[in-house]
């Protein structure tokens, strides 16, 4: 198992479009989002608004979701494009450890990211309040609460591309998938559903990184468990018998 994780670590490493990913949500999360719009265009109304650095950070976190959702579908997708999934295969001796060393990888090295890039997103807001001479009021920051809703929203999004790229089997497919559904397909949905949209999993994962939703936390976090838990252990199933003599 320790020998399948260290490789999928040395693919995603060694993959260039990674580093491209991280770069991208470095600019956007703490350049665009935290600096210049809730920094020094203070679109929450900092001198004023308790949430605003909350609010920056939450922000933040959701679009890093979508960037650790890419890498997660090119760390599996890639292999199937290229037809190299066959290789990863035959060095481990049960698919299973396969699954769950792609899945580890995915996972920990999107929280190291995640908390890294929402560190910056503290600093640039802090520095854009700054530049602009904001006379920021004392923001509620309730760090135990944003850690967990920020690695339960990064872990999940990380879990769902993860399911997508296992199931579907195909990059495009995969990446095509996890841009349109959460907004274009669920967005449909609440038309119909009105305040039952909150039981679609891509609207309950969006509420754990949302200051002004009135839906419980604990009961959004329940339902993202539950798609993952159905959905994963499919995919874990799908995994293990496809193409299998």
């Amino acid at each position: 198992m320790l020998a399948a994780i260290k490789s999928e670590f040395r693919k995603l490493l060694t993959v260039r479009t990674t580093y491209f990913m991280i770069l991208m949500a470095f600019l956007l999360t703490s350049g665009l989002i935290a600096f210049w719009i809730f920094g020094y265009q203070d679109v929450s109304k900092a001198d004023t608004n308790a949430n605003a650095l909350l609010e920056s950070v939450y922000n933040a976190v959701s679009i890093m979701g979508i960037f650790v959702s890419l890498i997660t579908i090119m760390l599996v997708g890639h292999e199937y494009r290229y037809n190299t999934i066959m290789y990863s295969l035959t060095s481990v001796n049960r698919r299973s450890k396969l699954f769950f060393a792609k899945y580890l990888v995915s996972i920990v090295f999107s929280l190291i990211v995640a908390a890294i890039l929402a560190s910056l997103t503290i600093v640039a807001f802090n520095i854009g309040q700054s530049v602009h001479h904001i006379n920021t009021t004392s923001q509620h920051s309730p760090v135990l609460q944003m850690i967990w809703h920020c690695a339960a929203s990064i872990a999940a999004n990380v879990t769902f591309s993860f399911i997508l790229a296992i199931i579907i089997r195909s990059l495009i497919g995969a990446i095509v998938t996890i841009l349109i559904v959460p907004s274009t397909i669920e967005g449909l949905l609440s038309i119909l559903l009105k305040e039952n949209v909150k039981y679609l999993p891509f609207t309950a994962l969006s509420n754990l990184t949302s200051v002004s939703t009135k839906v419980s936390a604990t009961m959004s976090l329940s339902l993202v468990a539950a798609y993952a838990a159905f959905f994963g252990l499919v995919s874990y199933i799908l995994f293990l018998k496809r193409d299998a003599n």
